[in-house]
């Protein structure tokens, strides 16, 4: 007798479910609010922007939170995307932007590159970055490596790199003391220190280089300006 009260109960539910869930999305109010987090790039007006036609008349319950998602993450600035329902009538968009690291030109292109070597979009602006040249965009492997070379010399007396210039298995780095420097691309790291090390010993003796030739840690050759007394 239980078992059958209970099933007619159970049958009597699932039969009113369909109208409980119209007269839900009767009732909720259209999603009115969207806040929004983790914006330095993007703005938060241009997210609210972008997910406005998905949103528009719909209550929580007929919104696709993936689509949303999914929509943001095509921005090429946005790396990651959470989207969180805020009842009644918000949403909490969540946002990882890709942080531009370097400028990769390639042929006629300028593209912004970010931390894990991405070349993610074209830019015509002036961006204050390091520059990398002798690259291909396909090339994530070429890149990483220059972005590895590049925190090489993060707080080396030598100064920060401004422009990496790749020719085969040499780079031609520019730094900001002007100096003007030919490594091998493995050993980079080696290749700093040696210089580094040659630095410091010609500042000692009030001699000022304008130019490095490195090969592979073991021989540095110091170039100085003509008429300079090396």
């Amino acid at each position: 007798m239980k078992r059958a009260v209970f099933l007619l109960f159970l049958a009597g539910a699932t039969a009113t479910l369909p109208w409980v869930g119209e007269e839900l999305l009767h009732t909720l109010p259209p999603v009115r609010r969207v806040e929004v987090e983790g914006c330095r790039q993007v703005s938060v007006r241009e997210i609210r922007k972008q997910l406005e036609p998905m949103l528009k008349g719909k209550s929580l319950l007929e919104v696709d939170l993936g689509e949303m998602a999914l929509h943001l993450r095509s921005h090429p600035f946005i790396k990651e995307c959470e989207i969180w329902m805020v009842p009644p009538d918000g949403l909490r968009v969540r946002i990882v932007e890709r942080r531009p690291v370097a400028v990769l030109h390639y042929k006629a292109e300028s593209l912004l590159v970010d931390e894990t070597g991405v070349a993610f979009v074209k830019t015509g602006g002036t961006w204050n970055l390091p520059q990398l040249k002798g690259i291909s965009p396909d090339d994530r492997r070429g890149i990483c490596r220059a972005l590895e070379t590049l925190k090489a010399f993060e707080g080396s007396p030598l100064g920060q790199v401004e422009e990496i210039e790749v020719h085969g298995e040499v780079y031609l780095i520019r730094t900001s003391r002007g100096l003007l420097l030919t490594m091998e691309r493995d050993g980079v790291k080696e290749e700093v220190r040696a210089l580094e090390a040659v630095w410091q010993f010609l500042k000692a003796q009030g001699r000022r280089p304008r130019y490095f030739l490195c090969e592979g840690g073991q021989k540095v050759v110091a170039g100085f300006e003509k008429g300079a007394n090396p």
